[in-house]
Protein backbone atom coordinates (compact mmCIF):
# COMPACT_ATOMS: atom_id res chain seq x y z
CA UNK A 1 0.00 0.00 0.00
CA UNK A 2 1.17 3.31 -0.59
CA UNK A 3 -0.10 6.77 0.05
CA UNK A 4 -2.12 9.09 -2.12
CA UNK A 5 -0.86 11.61 -4.13
CA UNK A 6 -3.05 12.44 -6.87
CA UNK A 7 -5.90 10.26 -7.93
CA UNK A 8 -5.65 11.00 -11.49
CA UNK A 9 -1.98 10.81 -11.91
CA UNK A 10 -2.10 7.18 -9.81
CA UNK A 11 -4.90 6.18 -12.80
CA UNK A 12 -2.62 7.33 -15.23
CA UNK A 13 0.54 5.35 -13.96
CA UNK A 14 -0.73 2.21 -12.45
CA UNK A 15 -2.98 -0.72 -13.82
CA UNK A 16 -4.20 -1.34 -10.16
CA UNK A 17 -5.97 2.47 -9.55
CA UNK A 18 -9.31 0.79 -9.86
CA UNK A 19 -9.20 -1.09 -6.56
CA UNK A 20 -10.47 0.35 -3.42
CA UNK A 21 -9.70 -0.44 0.21
CA UNK A 22 -11.78 -0.97 3.65
CA UNK A 23 -10.02 -1.03 6.62
CA UNK A 24 -11.71 -2.96 9.21
CA UNK A 25 -10.12 -2.90 13.16
CA UNK A 26 -10.87 -3.52 16.51
CA UNK A 27 -11.05 -6.04 19.00
CA UNK A 28 -13.84 -8.17 17.17
CA UNK A 29 -12.61 -7.81 13.89
CA UNK A 30 -11.41 -11.13 12.63
CA UNK A 31 -14.99 -12.73 14.81
CA UNK A 32 -17.24 -9.78 12.51
CA UNK A 33 -15.13 -10.66 9.44
CA UNK A 34 -15.25 -14.52 10.11
CA UNK A 35 -19.24 -14.39 9.68
CA UNK A 36 -19.15 -12.58 6.37
CA UNK A 37 -16.44 -14.15 4.19
CA UNK A 38 -16.14 -17.32 2.82
CA UNK A 39 -12.04 -17.25 4.03
CA UNK A 40 -11.73 -18.33 7.92
CA UNK A 41 -10.13 -15.58 9.87
CA UNK A 42 -7.40 -15.44 11.35
CA UNK A 43 -5.75 -17.08 9.01
CA UNK A 44 -1.56 -17.63 9.26
CA UNK A 45 -0.04 -16.09 5.67
CA UNK A 46 -0.06 -12.41 5.13
CA UNK A 47 -3.28 -12.46 2.60
CA UNK A 48 -5.27 -14.02 1.47
CA UNK A 49 -8.35 -14.40 -1.33
CA UNK A 50 -12.36 -14.28 -0.30
CA UNK A 51 -15.19 -13.18 -0.93
CA UNK A 52 -18.67 -11.08 0.54
CA UNK A 53 -22.09 -13.09 -0.46
CA UNK A 54 -25.38 -12.00 1.01
CA UNK A 55 -27.60 -14.22 2.93
CA UNK A 56 -29.07 -15.98 0.37
CA UNK A 57 -25.13 -17.07 -0.56
CA UNK A 58 -25.14 -14.73 -3.79
CA UNK A 59 -22.07 -12.61 -4.53
CA UNK A 60 -21.32 -9.69 -3.80
CA UNK A 61 -18.00 -9.17 -4.23
CA UNK A 62 -14.49 -11.10 -4.29
CA UNK A 63 -11.24 -8.96 -2.04
CA UNK A 64 -7.95 -9.92 -0.67
CA UNK A 65 -7.39 -9.59 2.72
CA UNK A 66 -4.71 -8.59 4.32
CA UNK A 67 -3.40 -8.75 8.42
CA UNK A 68 -1.05 -6.64 9.61
CA UNK A 69 -1.87 -7.56 12.92
CA UNK A 70 -4.70 -9.29 14.87
CA UNK A 71 -6.99 -6.68 14.99
CA UNK A 72 -6.60 -5.01 11.39
CA UNK A 73 -7.80 -5.99 8.29
CA UNK A 74 -7.40 -4.80 4.85
CA UNK A 75 -9.73 -5.49 2.16
CA UNK A 76 -8.56 -4.61 -1.03
CA UNK A 77 -11.15 -4.79 -3.82
CA UNK A 78 -12.55 -3.04 -7.10
CA UNK A 79 -13.47 0.30 -6.30
CA UNK A 80 -16.88 0.24 -7.48
CA UNK A 81 -18.07 -1.77 -5.18
CA UNK A 82 -16.26 -0.47 -1.74
CA UNK A 83 -19.03 1.97 -1.00
CA UNK A 84 -21.94 -0.96 -1.56
CA UNK A 85 -19.28 -3.14 0.57
CA UNK A 86 -18.83 -0.81 3.35
CA UNK A 87 -22.70 -0.50 3.30
CA UNK A 88 -23.46 -3.78 4.13
CA UNK A 89 -20.22 -4.52 6.53
CA UNK A 90 -22.14 -1.71 8.35
CA UNK A 91 -25.27 -3.13 8.19
CA UNK A 92 -24.16 -6.02 10.14
CA UNK A 93 -21.57 -4.44 12.51
CA UNK A 94 -24.23 -4.46 15.63
CA UNK A 95 -22.48 -4.86 18.89
CA UNK A 96 -19.16 -6.13 17.16
CA UNK A 97 -16.53 -4.19 19.01
CA UNK A 98 -15.52 -2.93 15.12
CA UNK A 99 -14.20 0.17 13.06
CA UNK A 100 -14.79 0.18 9.31
CA UNK A 101 -13.26 3.13 7.08
CA UNK A 102 -12.90 3.64 3.62
CA UNK A 103 -8.87 4.18 2.92
CA UNK A 104 -9.53 4.70 -0.95
CA UNK A 105 -9.10 7.83 -0.82
CA UNK A 106 -5.75 8.16 0.82
CA UNK A 107 -3.84 4.64 0.12
CA UNK A 108 -3.63 2.74 -3.04
CA UNK A 109 -2.62 -0.75 -3.93
CA UNK A 110 1.06 -1.19 -5.65
CA UNK A 111 1.54 -3.77 -8.29
CA UNK A 112 4.36 -5.99 -6.93
CA UNK A 113 7.72 -4.25 -7.47
CA UNK A 114 6.01 -0.89 -8.44
CA UNK A 115 7.60 2.12 -6.50
CA UNK A 116 5.27 4.63 -4.55
CA UNK A 117 4.88 7.81 -6.27
CA UNK A 118 6.72 9.56 -3.84
CA UNK A 119 9.98 7.54 -4.43
CA UNK A 120 9.88 8.25 -8.45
Amino acid sequence: FSPRKSRKSAAKRLSMASRGLLRVLGRDAAKFLQGLTTQNLPFTAPAAFTAFLTPKGRLLTDAIVYTPSDDEFWLDLPLGTSAMLQKHLQLYKLRNKVKIQDASAEMMVLPPGTKPESDV
